[in-house]
């Protein structure tokens, strides 16, 4: 009967006659199997059956049939047992019964050979039964059961394509347990295992979060650094100025300054933030006392304003401005120190050429236009005029008559003051920014200045009368 009807059922179109037929060959199994269960046909009979309940969406049914079929396991071959417990596997599985599926998956693996064609679909599947255990009790706040579950998948000891995303999941459960030392070894673990997944292209990111929630600075510092190099531009920068504080402020500062390094040497970083990072590596080299990065760096920061172009700003011009400042201060001084000495044709020339080094210097100074470094700039152009008249004379003098003396003096008055009239000439240009409420130091110096040179008109005290004078 059971054949026959199995045949009957092949012989006709998918109709309503035909799944008559099979529900009746499906029937004349389980009557079979129900009046002779001693018969070596039983079994195979029970799998047939198990497997066309399952193939039905009969789920229930096809978990009893095929358990009934494991009561012969021991007549059973390797591949009919297996039949069985892919069936109880496959059911509990759609019924979200995960725990049973995942043991069903495991007792067929059991009787699944290394080279068999079936061993890789099992393994997805006990992966995946693991893995839904996982997600349920994620999704019903069990999260410390969860993670367990999610690390058992990796721990299955196969290939397969939940082990990855298990791991992920791993990672942000630990994330939201906070525990971070968890999270961080768990993402770490993604990276190195799985560096091409899909899921990984935010791994630097959450392990940023990660390091700085679990009090690992410098760590949040290093993936910021790969951060970095693959983001957008301004996502670099952000990131690039974030792992220099946090060097900086956690004890690494050579690291630190070479973050900044790469911010001002960088492309993408924008002018202003370039200038900046360059503004705070001038800073170190001075706290370093490092003469020669002073130099560099103040040097650097005028060829970045000077080649800045449409992006020049009013923060490049007055950090150039006082780098070119601070660079003119030696040269000033190198001509301040050259004493006129005989024999005058030598030695004045070469002061002469010192005050001409100096004068394009403060000049360049003055370019920029910026209110507090022009003031100076003006300041110490005026006392090199000042300063080269007073030199002429106090120059050492030559052995002459009284008579000679006296026209040499005379001579030499005549060559200092011109030089003195342009001093005055120039402090008083910077004295006169006053009237526009530029009023600093040299300007103010610029006054005293004009106080020593011209007492009569900028030396004057002020003249105060009393109330009861003014009636007497």
């Amino acid at each position: 009967a059971v054949l026959a009807r199995d045949r009957a059922a092949a012989a006709v179109a998918d109709t309503s006659e035909s799944r008559i037929l099979r529900q009746l060959a499906l029937d004349s199994r389980l009557r079979f199997a129900d009046a002779w269960p001693g018969d070596s046909r039983t079994p195979p009979v029970l799998l047939d059956a198990a497997e066309t309940l399952f193939a039905s969406q009969d789920l229930d049914n096809a978990i009893v049939v095929a358990t009934r079929a494991l009561d012969y396991a021991d007549s059973l071959e390797p591949a009919q047992r297996r039949t069985a417990w892919v069936v109880r596997a496959h059911a509990r599985f759609e019924q979200a019964d995960f725990v049973s599926a995942e043991a069903a998956y495991r007792s067929a693996l059991l009787d699944t050979g290394p080279s068999d064609a079936l061993l890789a679909e099992l393994q997805e599947r006990l992966a995946a039964s693991v893995y839904e255990q996982g997600r349920l009790a994620r999704e019903t706040g069990e999260l410390s059961a969860a993670a367990g579950h999610f690390m058992r998948v990796e721990q299955l000891g196969f290939p397969n394509t939940a082990t990855p995303i298990a791991v992920h999941d791993a990672a942000a459960v630990f994330i939201e347990l906070k525990d971070w030392s968890a999270a961080a070894t768990t993402l770490v673990a993604f990276r190195d295992r799985y560096p091409g997944h899909e899921l990984g292209h935010d791994i630097a990111e959450r392990l940023t979060g990660v390091y700085l929630e679990g009090g690992r600075p410098l760590d949040a510092a290093r993936e910021l650094a790969a951060i970095a190099q693959r983001a957008d531009a301004g996502t670099a920068t952000a990131a690039r100025w974030q792992a220099a504080a946090l060097y900086r402020d956690h004890g690494d500062r050579a690291r630190g300054l070479a973050m900044l390094e790469t911010l001002a040497g960088s492309p993408s970083t924008p002018a202003d933030e370039a200038m900046r990072a360059r503004e705070q590596l001038l800073a170190a080299a001075l706290e370093d006392g490092n003469s020669h990065s002073v130099t560099a760096w103040r040097e650097a920061i005028i060829r970045a304003d000077s080649a800045a172009g449409e992006t020049r700003s009013d923060y490049s011009r007055t950090l150039a401005a006082q780098a070119s400042l601070e660079l003119a201060t030696p040269v000033f001084e190198a001509f301040e120190s050259m004493a006129l000495t005989l024999p005058l044709e030598r030695s004045v020339p070469a002061k002469k050429q010192a005050m001409e080094r100096a004068l394009a210097a403060y000049e360049r100074v003055a370019g920029y236009g910026i209110d507090g470094t022009s003031t100076a700039a003006t300041y110490r152009i005026a006392e090199l005029y000042r300063q080269f008249g007073a030199a002429l004379m106090d120059s050492e003098r030559p052995e002459l008559d009284e008579l000679a003396l006296e026209e040499y003096e005379f001579l030499l008055e005549e060559q200092a003051f011109p030089f003195e009239e342009k001093a005055i000439e120039i402090h008083q240009v910077n004295a006169a920014r006053a009237a526009s409420l530029v009023f600093d130091e040299w300007v103010a110096k610029s006054y005293r200045a004009l106080a020593a040179l011209m007492p009569a008109r900028y030396d004057r005290g002020e003249l105060r009368e009393s109330l009861v004078s003014q009636f007497d």
